[in-house]
């Protein structure tokens, strides 16, 4: 995106460190912000405080349907107790049968965000905003195993305190 702050530009040192093409770098086209987990999960709460604010009144105002905003706001309410997980292991995942509205969610709320960009609301925020979503969607597919990597480092870092704890003992 054109001026954005966020987008990494990186220097090499020297032209045996420069690849070719972007394409050629491992991490070309990988969202920015896709291990910032506490932030991620923070963008969730905030979507789910944003919504719970502003549905209510858009509601009664007949510019949304009670149904639509209910469904987007459990699936928000999912992704803040997934993200809680992801981070802490509290709480419960989850069910894997909710991904669906969890991904229609995110891109909902992408597609709103794009548009504010489009009328020229290119704030630092909004930019922010879309790149946490970005990541948010990339973690949401199943090739990714997000759950499965967040259990084990926290099974890892267990084991490794464990053993420093007998070492020190």
């Amino acid at each position: 995106m054109e001026d954005d702050p966020f987008t990494i530009d990186i220097v090499y040192l020297g032209a045996e460190l420069r690849p070719g093409r972007p394409q050629d770098r491992p991490d070309f086209g990988l969202p920015v912000f896709r291990h910032d987990h506490d932030e991620l999960h923070g963008q969730c709460l905030r979507a789910v405080a944003r919504r719970e604010e502003l549905y209510p009144a858009l509601i009664a105002a007949g510019r949304m349907d009670s149904e639509d905003a209910d469904r987007d706001l459990v699936a928000w309410r999912e992704l803040a107790a997934e993200w809680l997980w992801v981070c802490t292991g509290e709480g419960d995942l989850p069910h894997s049968a909710t991904l669906p509205n969890r991904i229609a969610a995110i891109e909902l709320a992408a597609d709103r965000l794009e548009a504010e960009l489009a009328r020229g609301r290119r704030t630092e925020a909004n930019l922010y905003q879309h790149h946490l979503l970005e990541a948010l969607h990339w973690h949401c597919r199943p090739e990714r195993r997000t759950h499965f990597y967040a259990d084990l480092t926290r099974t890892l870092r267990a084991e490794l305190r464990a053993a420093s704890e007998r070492k020190a003992a």
